[in-house]
């Protein structure tokens, strides 16, 4: 039984790989309790008592109205983007009975959390990586009902408004003042929020403090006198409208019809690092490339999902270039400089990603003209346009993200339970009507 205040408060994580040394961190003062496959994958202990997600079967479809608050803010969002992508109202109604129907198959995440919280004792702080999948915001739900509070780690960089905005979790910890900003902008109250930086990023800065740029180009055996050019991809998730498959290989058809049209005037060399889960596979790209003729590279490590695996690639690359991808961001902490090709259609605001940025496609070709042309060679004058990014958006450069969210984390591990409801956060006002 842990008690309150105890020097080591037990915590569930469910967290991917790629947090694995903050969990490291974090197991050095709190008791950690991951999912088998990750505590294996991580080599952490922790996890004797802990049965796989297969061995727990609930036969009862979840409540409704537990999902009520999730509808209602997916609805307003897909009917707000579907409009403004057609230029015509579109409505999309959707319930809690629809989205628990839909997301019954893997909703046994709350019932794995109850036997966990059996097997272990009181956890007093559940930590997601986000919290609108199916499988954590069951779990934040869960959490609440049994008065845990939980924490959400910001996921991705924010752009426009997408479903993110809506904070499930009772707090989160963002990357810089633009995030923050953002979910303020859709209703959270300022001390749901931190701003800690992004402990999966620490490890970039071990690279960009040390590593020297033309060495690394001549390791990945590069032609020193054409620029790489890097296309990072990204996911077709359903937690924004913007960024489905079907928006993305328009994006990317597009793309890349313009850099073929402007290989012959600045020849370069292209690498398309691939997102683990785009839906689009290397053939696809290969294809398209050699259709166009457009000289590509490849590597196995550089298409990692680590920093230590693919920072290189952004070391190396004179210009990179993605669509809603927080692998622009990571760019800058290289001083390299950035496009980011959108699909938008209003003129809402929102918060500078890269160097370049284009609206609804219109002018991609002279965007990417003029940001080749300067970005191969001296970096030097666009330097105060990247360090203005990062003010905004990750102003920690110093690789101690982790060390600013594992005090936070034991804090509120610390503090009183909550009061145990089964109410989600109606933490937005633009998105919920």
């Amino acid at each position: 039984m842990t008690a309150l205040g105890d020097a080591r408060p037990k915590i569930f994580a469910a967290l991917s790989i790629k947090h694995a040394p903050l969990i490291r961190r974090l197991s050095a003062t709190a008791d950690i309790h991951l999912p088998t496959i990750l505590s294996s994958a991580m080599g952490i202990g922790g996890s004797d008592s802990i049965r796989p997600l297969s061995d727990f079967r609930i036969t009862q479809p979840p409540a409704s109205t537990d999902f009520d608050v999730a509808a209602r803010i997916l609805s307003n969002e897909l009917s707000f983007g579907l409009s403004e992508r057609f230029g015509r109202m579109v409505s999309v109604p959707l319930d809690g009975a629809a989205l628990s129907a839909e997301w019954w198959p893997i909703y046994e995440g709350a019932e794995i959390f109850v036997r966990w919280a059996e097997a272990v004792g009181p956890h007093r702080l559940l930590l997601v990586e986000n919290d609108v999948t199916p499988v954590t915001f069951a779990c934040i739900i869960m959490a609440r009902s049994m008065g845990i509070p939980s924490v959400t780690l910001q996921h991705g960089v924010t752009i426009t408004r997408n479903l993110h905005q809506a904070l499930h979790a009772d707090h989160a910890c963002v990357y810089g003042p633009a995030g923050a900003e953002w979910y303020e902008r859709g209703g959270v109250s300022a001390d749901r929020l931190h701003v800690t930086g992004n402990p999966a990023f620490d490890d970039h800065f071990v690279l960009a403090g040390h590593a020297n740029r033309a060495t690394v180009r001549q390791s990945l055996g590069l032609d020193p006198t054409r620029p790489l050019v890097t296309i990072v991809t990204t996911w077709g998730n359903p937690f924004s409208w913007r960024n489905h498959t079907l928006d993305l290989i328009e994006v990317y058809t597009r793309l890349l019809d313009d850099l073929a049209s402007l290989s012959s005037t600045i020849p370069f060399t292209l690498f398309v690092k691939r997102h683990p889960t785009s839906g689009m596979a290397s053939a696809w790209w290969e294809d398209q490339c050699r259709g166009r003729r457009i000289a590509t590279a490849e590597s196995p490590t550089l298409q990692g999902t680590s920093p230590a695996e693919y920072g290189p690639l952004l070391l190396a690359s004179d210009l990179v270039v993605g669509f809603q991808s927080t692998v622009l961001l990571e760019s800058a902490f290289y001083g390299t400089p950035t496009v980011s090709l959108n699909i938008f259609r209003s003129l809402e605001p929102w918060e500078r990603l890269a160097v370049w940025e284009t609206r609804n496609l219109e002018g991609s070709r002279e965007t990417l003209f003029e940001a080749l042309r300067l970005s191969f060679g001296s970096r030097t004058a666009l330097a105060p346009r990247i360090r203005a990014i990062l003010d905004r958006r990750h102003p920690f450069v110093d690789g101690r993200s982790g060390e600013r969210v594992c005090p936070l984390l034991q804090d509120i591990a610390r503090r009183p339970a909550l009061t145990p409801r089964l109410t989600p956060h109606e933490s937005t006002t633009h998105l919920a009507g």
